[in-house]
């Protein structure tokens, strides 16, 4: 039997054993000392297109006029950068770095020594972070950073600081054991004593000998794999490993709410965040289900699901996303921009000034394929959608970042001692719960429904399965009493359960006649979309799981063979009726096969209802009615409609 790695109460146990914690006191007396006064953040009305500038032109009016031209409504500013031209001229900006690099985001020469070191020696005093998180005095400097950003930037009135860019516990989600520093170490000991709440519990939990707690350390992942590998997965005792992941994931989402809280005791009102988030990963901080709880908006990379992700566990959290010049045209981006528009993204930041203009100014090709869509996007009408929920069918997937962690655990086994290679865009080949979550996102938009995540710890307290009719377990492989619990009267209240590739200990609860076990795993849907790309192997059963669940998509959309793969339907609900974007549904790596003349071609799509509509096009001039609606959408622009209400 797998030993748990989630505890029963975890939230309570984390949060009173940071109070206890005698290195952290001074650090929880920031986050107490605005109490419950905290003013809600203010979000943005208007969709937001932000230039990332590197800060070496000449910010004036004629330059700011190029950018209105093209349809972006602002730029970034770096700490105390001067911002009093782009408040003059009616124009938005963020901030960037407001505590600066070398704290959140560790620089190359702070983190590489680390890790070169460890690479050779595998000795854990390479394994102490530059800058630790928990040190009081690292701490102070950063506050001290925050505060002087925010003097110089909050006159100005920004829409929203970022406290700094592709943040991490190490460097991106690098995998490398910090921190085994004497503040950790502290912290961790006083954690775990609240977590197993006696010594004799913690050996016999960890498979351990530990004579008293000062000498309790957590196994570096050479030491787990050592005692651990030598056994048959369902033996695999990893709390000595996990535990202090568990205690690293927290102190980063911890560290970003006291930072939180700083700013708002000094009079910030609006959002507080960071850029440059990464997929969820068991190193690196990247715990999503905690860190979501930590910020107020965050712009992630479109890796490992992450988006999803994030927009899944908290829609009120506001998303943007960051944009780079596509290689084969601006097909891809003008697709993007819609798509992410349509599932809730408030802006978008362009990547970069350099790539937007060019060298006397003037904007570049890159600048004029997508200025059509920003307009759009920032006009009257969209910002009357920006508001609007996203709307999901009673589907929930599972996040369990305990899973995560079993998994890369089980990816980097054949690794041997080069599991430090194992960098991100390793992952994104060939990481398991990376292929799976992005299997499941892309079956369920086939079938014609839209999705949100429940997060294990929430469900576990009893929490999060309201509404949701069908669970989703992607690839899920260990899970704690509570939650199975949970889940068994989650079935008896007459919710089903949809499993994939399901670990040993789910299976008594997935014996249950409302639990159904995938046969095949749903990766192998995504392996047939190359030669089925509009009827893929597969979603006819998909459709037949929501079927027996009670889930009918409100419409269903088919290309003009009659075929429903690659198209998604997601709906905007509103006051006067609901807004449905239809739009091709791509893979990245199908993004990249398409060339500039594809993008613009148009594909005949219809949409049926149960029973007769009448619609209008949103962007256009378009009409229609009847139970069948239909029209031309091209690759890199959906179909915009409103169906108001009988």
């Amino acid at each position: 039997m797998i030993c748990p790695i989630v505890p029963p109460r975890q939230d309570v146990l984390v949060f009173h054993t940071l109070f206890r914690s005698v290195a952290f006191v001074f650090w929880m007396g920031v986050l107490f000392s605005v109490g419950g006064a905290e003013v809600p953040p203010a979000a943005w009305k208007t969709y937001q297109v932000w230039l990332w500038t590197f800060g070496d032109r000449d910010v004036d009016e004629g330059y700011l006029q190029i950018l209105r031209n093209l349809g972006i409504t602002g730029i970034n500013r770096e700490g105390r950068a001067s911002s009093r031209a782009i408040r003059a001229s009616g124009m938005t900006f963020y901030v960037g770095h407001a505590v600066g690099k070398g704290f959140l985001h560790l620089k190359n020469g702070q983190f590489q020594p680390c890790w070169d070191h460890y690479w050779k020696e595998r000795d854990t005093r390479h394994l102490i972070r530059p800058c630790c998180l928990r040190d009081p005095e690292v701490f102070e400097k950063i506050k001290l950073r925050l505060r002087n950003c925010i003097e110089a930037q909050a006159p100005q009135a920004p829409l929203a600081y970022s406290l700094d860019d592709e943040i991490s516990i190490t460097r991106r989600v690098t995998p490398l054991d910090f921190c085994f520093c004497p503040h950790c170490l502290e912290g961790f000991r006083n954690w775990l004593k609240i977590r197993y709440g006696s010594l004799k519990s913690l050996n016999y939990r960890w498979r351990t000998r530990f004579e008293k707690w000062e000498a309790v350390v957590p196994m570096t992942t050479d030491e787990i794999k050592r005692r651990e590998h030598r056994m048959p997965k369902s033996r695999w005792a990893m709390g000595p490993w996990s535990d202090h992941r568990i205690f690293m994931d927290e102190t980063l989402a911890t560290t970003l709410s006291a930072l939180r809280s700083e700013a708002r005791r000094l009079g910030v009102k609006v959002p507080v965040g960071f850029l440059g988030g990464q997929a969820p990963a068991p190193f690196g901080g990247y715990d999503w289900s905690r860190l979501v709880k930590s910020v107020d908006w965050v712009e992630a990379y479109d890796q490992g699901g992450a988006m999803e992700v994030i927009r899944g566990l908290a829609p009120d959290v506001i998303q943007v996303r960051t944009y780079f010049k596509a290689g084969k045209g601006e097909g891809a981006n003008r697709y993007r921009l819609w798509k992410y528009f349509a599932h809730g993204d408030r802006g978008a930041i362009l990547w970069s000034d350099r790539e937007i203009l060019d060298s006397v100014g003037n904007p570049s090709d890159y600048a004029l394929g997508i200025s059509p869509v920003l307009k759009v996007l920032t006009s009257p009408t969209a910002s009357r959608i920006l508001s609007l929920p996203v709307a999901h069918d009673g589907i929930a997937l599972y996040y369990s970042q305990a899973s995560i962690r079993y998994d890369w655990m089980v990816d980097s086994r054949p690794d041997g001692r080069t599991w430090l290679k194992r960098f991100g865009s390793h992952e994104v080949k060939h990481s398991t719960h990376y292929r799976h979550r992005r299997a499941w996102h892309r079956i369920l938009e086939d079938a014609g429904v839209q999705y949100r995540y429940v997060d294990a710890r929430e469900v576990a307290a009893g929490k999060q399965l309201d509404g949701v009719r069908l669970l989703v377990l992607p690839g899920v492989q260990v899970m704690e009493s509570d939650e199975i619990r949970q889940l068994q009267a989650f079935l008896k209240r007459g919710g089903k359960i949809l499993a994939d590739r399901p670990g040993t200990p789910l299976r008594r609860l997935l014996s249950s006649k409302r639990a159904i076990i995938r046969r095949t795993s749903v990766q192998a849907y995504l392996d047939g979309l190359d030669s089925n790309p509009g009827d893929p192997p597969g979603l006819e059963v998909m459709v037949r799981h929501l079927d027996q669940a009670g889930i009918r998509p409100p419409c269903i959309a088919r290309d003009e063979n009659g075929r429903r793969g690659g198209i998604e339907v997601v709906r905007r609900c509103g006051p006067e009726g609901t807004i449905y974007f239809v739009r091709r549904n791509l893979l990245p790596e199908e993004e990249e096969a398409l060339s500039d003349r594809e993008w613009r071609s148009g594909r005949t799509v219809t949409v049926t209802f149960p029973d007769p509509v009448k619609a209008r096009e949103v962007f256009g001039p378009g009409e229609w009615s009847g139970r069948t609606l239909k029209h031309e959408v091209s690759a890199d622009r959906p179909w915009v409609f409103v169906v108001k209400k009988q």
